[in-house]
């Protein structure tokens, strides 16, 4: 599964899942790629993206202990390309974190859900609060 079109210089370039990924170079003798052919590129592979947002529950030494279960999970994410990114939202107390996935086109909040019910913070209560929202990032810069 692919993602992010970027166009340079000539360069059609597939971000895929970290790796870029050149299909075209400088040298090739094509035609000029315009905007609207790498925003139709794009929408082939369209994912439907979501915002989670945690807030954990007061006791901090509960929350620490959980922490490496809890990164092992979301680099399982990073690894099959559901995890775009993470971590804490600064001054908060006790603590708030933002979780933002990608998954495929049409899913729904639910699916969202399901992903992150399997999360070790949410599976051993160490989360006082959750919202699952879906997001619709305009400018994609990821």
């Amino acid at each position: 599964m692919m993602r992010n079109v970027v166009s340079a210089l000539g360069r059609l370039t597939f971000d895929c899942f970290g790796e870029p990924v050149t299909v075209c170079s400088e040298e090739a003798t094509l035609p000029p790629l315009t905007y609207e052919f790498l925003v139709l590129l794009s929408t082939l592979y369209a994912m439907t993206y979501f915002a989670v947002f945690y807030t954990y529950i007061s006791d901090a030494e509960q929350v620490a202990a959980v922490r490496p279960e809890h990164r092992a999970f979301l680099a399982g994410l990073k690894d099959e390309g559901t995890l775009v990114g993470s971590g804490p939202l600064v001054g908060t107390d006790p603590g708030e974190a933002l979780i933002v996935l990608q998954l495929p086109d049409n899913a729904t909040v639910s699916d969202a859900k399901a992903v992150m019910d399997n999360d070790p913070f949410h599976k051993k209560e160490k989360i006082a609060s959750r919202t699952i929202k879906e997001w619709d990032p305009v400018l994609r810069v990821f």
